[in-house]
């Protein structure tokens, strides 16, 4: 996508037509930390979320076994909580967890009182200070299990209980929204919470099969434009795809977002261009025709290409199912009426009202 697509996360600037960062040289670190922003190492392949996962409560203690295979024993309900994944935040927020929580990264950022949080680094493992973590003195860190194993080792040394999590599929965000209510003693809210999401997947599903056209529209989701990147069937965005009943121009891939060349896509002809943004960008049509041989694509000549939020698209967290309506609704938008109604007010927000 073109950068502007990004501008959610980083500062950008346009420059004839295109927009590009600030500076050229950082942009392989950019990228870097926005697929961590998704849950992944550009290296990653599917098999991140490993275990089918398990939640045990007894008179002992709770315990869940996290994604990293590792059994994560609680003798009491967490109460100070350092989160260091965005996703993970706003999945605590929503079960009620604010005064629980004590720390949080620099991208932490909804819903807007976690801005107040305590920063205890950014995405990547190197910037996440330790010492940091340690003064907060929590008695849960929930670590992502793609980019935080060895952080993971080192607070288990520690003797700092840790989790490791990162959902990447409805069904591992809803499984993990039932490890967080057991260890920090919100079950009744957790099991709320998923029958909530649940039920508003249930609707949006049944939208799409009111609309959804034989054969499906073949669908190019981008996350980074240099170099091409895109969302594999197998990854959570990719799951999203599916449920809106598009077709991925990409067929199945060991990793969840690789690269891809130019000539794949022009060869795939997507009907419609997907990528993310923040609710203020808009399309430049013209930046997607000058890239050789796109002027021909489908998606380029009927001016179908739509910006999907940022934040909402790139975490699995409670608001990804809003993300889910936004690319139901770009694929199919004579059905935004019936969008509006299922989605309304958004699962977070509504979580967050007094």
């Amino acid at each position: 996508m073109p950068a502007h697509a990004l501008k959610s996360h980083f500062p950008f600037t346009s420059c004839q037509g295109r927009v590009v960062s600030h500076n050229n040289y950082c942009r392989p670190l950019l990228a870097l930390i926005f697929l961590m922003s998704i849950g992944c190492r550009s290296d990653q392949n599917s098999e991140s979320e490993t275990n089918d996962g398990k939640s045990v409560r007894s008179s002992a203690g709770s315990f869940v076994v996290d994604r990293l295979d590792r059994h994560v024993r609680i003798e009491s309900p967490a109460k100070r909580i350092v989160s260091l994944a965005p996703a993970t935040t706003e999945l605590l927020y929503a079960l009620g967890l604010a005064d629980q929580i004590v720390g949080a990264t620099k991208y932490c950022n909804y819903p807007p009182e976690a801005l107040k949080l305590p920063r205890v680094g950014g995405g990547t493992i190197e910037s996440i200070s330790v010492e940091k973590i340690l003064s907060l003195k929590p008695d849960l860190v929930l670590c992502n299990s793609d980019t935080h194993q060895p952080l993971v080792d080192r607070l288990e040394r520690l003797k700092v209980k840790a989790c490791a999590v990162g959902a990447q599929s409805l069904g591992g965000l809803y499984e993990e929204s039932e490890w967080i209510g057991l260890l920090t003693d919100r079950e009744r809210e957790a099991q709320d919470l998923i029958s909530k999401m649940s039920a508003r997947e249930t609707a949006l599903k049944e939208i799409v099969a009111q609309f959804q056209p034989n054969p499906k529209l073949r669908v190019f989701y981008e996350v980074w434009d240099e170099p091409l990147m895109t969302a594999a069937p197998n990854s959570f965005i990719g799951e999203l795809l599916s449920i809106a009943g598009l077709e991925n121009v990409l067929s199945s891939t060991s990793v969840r977002y690789p690269r891809i060349s130019s000539e794949a896509v022009v060869k795939g002809d997507p009907e419609l261009i997907l990528a993310p943004t923040s609710h203020l960008e808009e399309v430049d049509v013209d930046a997607f025709q000058a890239r050789p041989g796109w002027g021909a694509v489908s998606a380029v000549v009927d001016k179908r290409i739509h910006l999907i939020s940022g934040d909402k698209i790139s975490r699995c967290g409670p608001r990804v199912l809003d993300a889910l309506a936004e690319i139901i609704e770009a694929a199919y938008p004579q059905a935004r009426e019936l969008i509006n109604k299922s989605m309304q007010p958004s699962l977070l927000e509504s979580e967050l009202a007094p």
